[in-house]
């Protein structure tokens, strides 16, 4: 099978932040993955989660730090127990600075990306990891928003290849997280399936 040369092709645009302003580039794309990729194999669309991920995409965690601190408070104040709200409060703002600054690391470590080959998703802090899906082997793109991503606009990808069993993504499947406008997202991947898998 050939590819119809990279100046050729239309490029998908890609969203990135709110105002979905700006179409990134194959220089823009994480420096490991754009070493790994053929020369001649032409980047669609480039994706990052969105900037919302940072408040919201953990929200479940902040809450619960936030609770924590707040019985904890309550319980020193109250006297119950031999507890300083002053150390809750310190341990808590301690406990929430380190998942936001996870939370940042995480963001700035995560791209998804659709080429004219495939879909693939980059993430890890600490350790990296790379899951790709041939188009020609993409059985479903499902778009999933929790009510979270819905009050921003964002939205999740599963996407799923004939493999996928039951093993998450070692079996075939995997996700672009929170990512801004996902349907015009799950669009471009459906269009590139469709002119591009087909011999």
């Amino acid at each position: 099978m050939t590819f119809p040369a990279p100046k050729n092709l239309p490029r998908l645009e890609a969203t990135v932040g709110l105002d979905g302003a700006g179409v990134l580039a194959r220089e823009q794309l994480p420096a490991t993955l754009a070493k790994s990729l053929p020369g001649d194999e032409v980047v669609l669309m480039v994706l990052r989660p969105s900037p919302w991920f940072l408040l919201v995409g953990r929200l479940d965690a902040l809450v619960s730090i936030g609770v924590v601190i707040g019985i904890g408070a309550v319980i020193g104040w109250l006297q119950l127990l031999e507890v300083r709200s002053g150390a809750v409060l310190a341990y808590g703002v301690i406990a929430l600075s380190l998942l936001i600054i996870w939370n940042c690391l995480d963001f700035a470590t995560r791209a998804y990306v659709l080429t004219d080959r495939r879909a693939m998703r980059v993430s890890g802090v600490i350790r990296r990891a790379t899951f790709d899906i041939p188009l020609n082997r993409i059985q479903s793109v499902a778009l999933h928003q929790g009510i979270r991503e819905r009050i921003v606009g964002a939205g999740t990808l599963l996407i799923s290849s004939a493999a996928a069993g039951g093993a998450g993504a070692s079996a075939g499947e995997f996700t672009w997280y929170f990512i801004d406008r996902p349907e015009r997202a799950s669009a471009h991947v459906r269009e590139a399936i469709e002119r591009y898998s087909r011999p």
